[in-house]
């Protein structure tokens, strides 16, 4: 069996730490130590790498894309781009038996997963918390409308996305 693991927006292995890179790396090394072929489609900093697969610790790291940065826009500029990526590369290698686990539900929005069990694991409390709410007084209104229709956009991405996995688990 294979699994393959779309990976979080910055690199893997871990460059510069991150809770969810740490776990996502992990994760694949305890898999592929059980005989699991596993595969972490992932970011990279290093331009030269993209395209490339690279054996970490038994683990074939692909790298898809540079790092994707956070804010709105990565909905609809980054994140499609590293999402239909994955998607040609998932198609590729599932042609026997494998399983896609996708670190954030918006890693699926380019691709038809019907036809290969998808687990999705979010990581983020964002926006189902109103984060902006501990920063009051000293947000300004401004950001927190901004905020507002980030945490909108992720919610209507989240009701189209998440019936697609066979299994959603959430950290945190």
């Amino acid at each position: 069996m294979r699994v393959i693991i779309l990976g979080p927006r910055e690199p893997i292995p871990p460059v510069k730490g991150g809770a969810i890179e740490k776990l996502t790396w992990e994760l694949a090394k305890f898999l592929s130590k059980n005989n699991i072929e596993t595969y972490v489609l992932a970011t990279t900093t290093n331009e030269e790498n993209i395209g490339r697969f690279i054996e970490i610790d038994g683990v074939i790291v692909h790298y898809v894309t540079p790092p994707i940065p956070g804010g709105s826009l990565f909905y609809f500029t980054k994140m499609p781009i590293f999402s239909s990526r994955a998607y040609t590369f998932v198609n590729k290698l599932c042609q026997r038996e494998c399983v896609v686990h996708s670190v954030y539900f918006y890693n699926t929005i380019k691709g038809d997963y019907r036809s290969t069990p998808l687990v999705i694991t979010e990581f983020e409390h964002y926006p189902w918390i109103r984060e902006y709410l501990y920063h009051y007084p000293f947000i300004s209104t401004y950001a927190r409308l901004r905020w507002e229709i980030d945490a909108l956009l992720r919610i209507q991405l989240a009701k189209l996305l998440m019936p697609r996995a066979k299994l959603l688990t959430s950290v945190s």
